[in-house]
């Protein structure tokens, strides 16, 4: 196939349309995560089409004019990133630049993503080379003071206005919103890692008929939830996961 046939504003949304679409497959519709090596079993056009960059949190294929995904390396527990992703006061999430130089090409790439407003994949590390895919996300502004760039989910990136200070009650439905489609997921998994994919009371090893309870309920508004405050355990028919005693 011709570069000349791999380029344009149609290709770049049938990729990241399609990619997401193979992922909401090869992951029970966002319940499981998903190992770096099988990442590699994507196809686009009948050929291999990698969508995470083997060596750097950032990829921006050549073929596309913005990033496609970004990425957060798994941290054991007690161990430090390489960089910190945290949440906002605005209950917006932040991801650093790839360095301090904002000409890097990594950072030009997340700068034109947030120009095109194109839906990005954000891989988040919950285990060595395993990831919790989350999509779409969107890159809504970025903080050159503090070396990031703001990521919205879908329906927060609608919500969010730069240039004024939000209500509270928008804020509260903006954290929650991020809890439920960025923390949530990515707090599972780990949870289900640390009890393979096995409730904690019963045994059952089903991943779709289990879910990750807060030991402590999860109120805290910074940083992901942590593996430490939960619990593997299968979901009640007709009242969805057990609660803890």
């Amino acid at each position: 196939m011709s570069s000349g046939s791999r380029s344009g504003d149609d290709f770049d949304a049938r990729l990241r349309r399609e990619a997401m679409a193979w992922l909401t497959v090869r992951t029970n519709d966002g319940l499981d995560p998903i190992s770096r090596q099988d990442l590699l079993d994507f196809t686009f056009d009948g050929m291999m089409f990698r969508l995470m960059d083997p060596t750097r949190g950032i990829r921006k294929p050549r073929e596309l004019s913005s990033a496609l995904s970004i990425s957060t390396t798994y941290r054991a527990p007690g161990a430090k990133r390489p960089y910190e992703d945290q949440v906002g006061s605005d209950g917006l999430l932040r991801y650093k630049w790839s360095t301090t130089d904002p000409n890097n090409m990594d950072n030009r790439g997340l700068r034109a993503a947030m120009g095109e407003g194109v839906p990005l994949i954000w891989f988040y590390g919950v285990g060595p080379s395993l990831f919790q895919p989350i999509y779409p996300v969107f890159i809504v502004e970025e903080e050159p003071e503090e070396h990031q760039f703001v990521i919205a989910t879908e329906v927060a990136r609608d919500l969010h206005r730069p240039d004024s200070q939000a209500e509270e009650q928008i804020r509260r439905y903006v954290v929650a919103e991020t809890k439920r489609r960025l923390h949530q997921p990515v707090f599972r998994a780990t949870v289900m890692r640390a009890y393979q994919t096995r409730c904690a009371v019963c045994a059952l090893g089903h991943s779709e008929l289990l879910d990750a309870a807060h030991i402590v309920p999860d109120s805290h508004d910074a940083g992901i939830a942590a593996v430490t405050n939960g619990l593997a355990l299968g979901q009640v028919p007709g009242r969805g996961v057990r609660t803890v005693a």
